[in-house]
C-alpha cells in the first residue's frame, strides 16, 4: 500500500470543515431568502390594500371623494 503524504490527513480535515461551513452558510442563505420572499409577499399585500383604505378614510372623514383629489 502506498504511503500517505505528511500533510494528507490535515488537508481532508480542512476539506471537510470547508465544507461543513460551506453547507451551514448555504442553509443560512437559503432560510434568510425564504424570509425575504415572506416579507415582500406581505409588503406587496399592505401596498395593494392602501388605495382601499385611503378611500375608507376619506368616506368615513365626511369628505366628498372625487377624481381629482
Amino acid at each position: 500500500m502506498p504511503e500517505l503524504p505528511s500533510g494528507f490527513l490535515s488537508t481532508g480535515f480542512l476539506a471537510g470543515l470547508g465544507l461543513f461551513l460551506f453547507n451551514v452558510v448555504r442553509a443560512d442563505l437559503k432560510a434568510m431568502d425564504t424570509r425575504h420572499r415572506e416579507d415582500m409577499k406581505e409588503l406587496r399585500d399592505k401596498v395593494d390594500a392602501l388605495p382601499s383604505k385611503i378611500l375608507e378614510l376619506l368616506r368615513a372623514a365626511n369628505q366628498p371623494v372625487t377624481p381629482e383629489r
